[in-house]
């Protein structure tokens, strides 16, 4: 049997309610250090992979992780504004109450699949920037400083293409997800 291929249009109200959802989360994890809230969305991929979760939700759960390796990755300096809308995004993760409960069988991970496409559309620039600069860093082979110089010049070149694109989407991203991220 194909696939069946799902399309949900959230409409104002329901973005409302998920925006609802983040702020309450956002509210619980603001007595969690970085590192914890990092760490439970770590638990998050790593129960995901270990569980039966759906493909569609597999096929997501990269995003969220590299938004937990991009905070971490000392060549990457992901700065201090991207790692507040990062940390923020990834506060979600650290609420134990889901909308719907993971053991539902094939739907249980929607609520997460969706949180994460909005992370995942909020922090797209950042992350294909690090995407690209993981690729180019494996590439890098010849060692030394001069490889490190070569780094450094890739990860400046890739946070100016990073902030010029933000800058020119900062109309067109949608209210309800610069709400959602904008800031812990």
């Amino acid at each position: 049997m194909p696939p069946i291929r799902v399309t949900l249009k959230l409409a104002d109200e329901d973005v409302g309610h998920l925006t609802a959802l983040m702020e309450q989360a956002i509210k619980s994890a603001a007595s969690l250090s970085e590192s914890e809230i990092r760490a439970a969305a770590v638990r998050t991929i790593e129960t995901t992979r270990s569980s039966k979760a759906p493909d569609y939700v597999l096929e997501r759960i990269e995003n969220l992780e590299l938004a937990t390796r991009i905070m971490d990755d000392p060549d990457w300096k992901v700065p201090p504004g991207a790692r507040t809308r990062i940390v923020t995004a990834l506060s979600y993760f650290s609420n134990p109450v889901d909308l719907i409960p993971d053991s539902v069988p094939g739907l249980g991970f929607l609520d997460d699949t969706i949180m994460i496409e909005l992370l995942t559309r909020d922090l797209r620039h950042e992350i294909a920037g690090f995407r690209d600069f993981l690729r180019y860093r494996e590439r890098a082979l010849d060692g030394g400083e001069r490889r490190q110089k070569r780094i450094e010049n890739c990860r400046k070149r890739l946070r100016a293409r990073i902030q010029e694109r933000q800058h020119r989407d900062a109309d067109r991203t949608p209210w309800a997800i610069r709400r959602l991220f904008g800031s812990r």
